[in-house]
């Protein structure tokens, strides 16, 4: 089946079922109580669920969920000399970036101190340097899609996008996962408009700012709205 003109895609990562957060958590604690074949099978339930949430949306490219990616790049901080944490403005209610640890430079970063192997490279699904690098000098090769923030920035400068190169696909990101309301259906098309402006429909994709690791697993369900 082939794509339509602009995909609708996402940029990685998905929301984790609340079964599976504490999963992690107990793997954590006890490592002991899980064996591969559990670890293996806890992982491969949850990409299931991600690829059956993103199919019924309707999604034309879809991810595992980087289920197996548990920690970003915030985990490397506590690798990092140099660092001192800052206390945390709010720990209760629905998971949000204000949640997040935050630290204060007080030296220059000394880094990689214990930081293990599979972590010292982003093994994610984006494109790597090394892969950008490639492209450049293919000879007529595309671009790993270039993907870029614009509807938590309000479509800011979203007229740059045509001083990319003709080689370079762009994934543009027209939904904001940090919103606290859903963008109608209308608002993002105006603003697929507003790209289509700068940018060739052949080279364009549309994806949200940002993954939604961060948002709460229940959003996927329909429930009633006091509005």
């Amino acid at each position: 089946m082939s794509e339509p003109l602009i995909a609708a895609t996402v940029i990685g990562s998905w929301s984790f079922p609340g079964w599976y957060e504490k999963f992690i958590g107990d793997v954590g604690s006890h490592p002991d109580l899980f064996d591969p074949v559990d670890r293996e099978e806890a992982v491969r339930d949850a990409v299931w669920l991600a690829i059956d949430d993103q199919s019924r949306a309707g999604l034309d490219r879809i991810s595992d969920g980087e289920m197996q990616r548990v920690d970003f790049n915030l985990g490397f901080y506590a690798y990092l000399g140099g660092l001192k944490p800052i206390r945390r403005v709010r720990h209760w209610g629905a998971p949000a970036h204000d949640q997040r640890e935050r630290y204060r430079c007080l030296e220059p970063h000394r880094g990689g101190r214990g930081l293990p192997r599979s972590q010292r490279r982003d093994r994610g699904p984006h494109c790597d340097r090394q892969r950008r690098v490639h492209g450049r000098r293919g000879g007529g090769r595309r671009f790993c899609p270039v993907a870029l923030e614009f509807a938590s920035r309000e479509l800011a400068e979203v007229q740059l996008l045509a001083e990319l190169p003709e080689t370079m696909d762009v994934a543009v990101g027209l939904v904001d996962v940090k919103n606290t309301w859903i963008e109608s259906a209308e608002l993002v098309a105006s603003r697929i408009q507003a790209v289509l402006k700068h940018v060739s429909p052949e080279r364009l994709s549309v994806t949200p700012d940002c993954g939604f690791s961060r948002q709460p697993d229940t959003s996927r369900w329909p429930s009633p709205r006091p509005w």
